[in-house]
């Protein structure tokens, strides 16, 4: 009994983190959209729009542009809401596309 608690232990501590969220790479710029995607961000996204004072509508969030490892790792910093936000592709920077 108590070898088969020991196993269900470490096999519940061995996927743990798989079950949470990724973090923004540091030092990358991220669509509201896809840091929803990553983990769970909208929060954050709030509290940091709240604090510069721009929109927090669903809206707002999805197509702003955040910088990641802004104040730490995995931390992100609103810089703008575009008219468009583009996935730039895994690894590279996301940007506004100028309407």
């Amino acid at each position: 009994m108590v070898k088969l608690s020991a196993i269900s232990l470490a096999v519940v501590c061995a996927l743990s983190p798989l079950a949470e969220a990724a973090a923004c790479k540091n030092g990358l710029y991220y669509c509201g959209y896809n840091l929803l995607k990553k983990g769970k961000y909208q929060n954050e996204m709030i509290a940091e729009n709240k604090r510069l004072g721009a929109p927090t509508d669903k809206y707002s969030l999805w197509y702003s542009l955040y910088y990641c490892g802004a104040g730490g790792d995995g931390w992100i910093r609103y810089i703008t809401t575009c008219d468009q936000c583009v996935d730039g592709g895994s690894g590279k920077n996301d940007y506004c596309r100028l309407a």
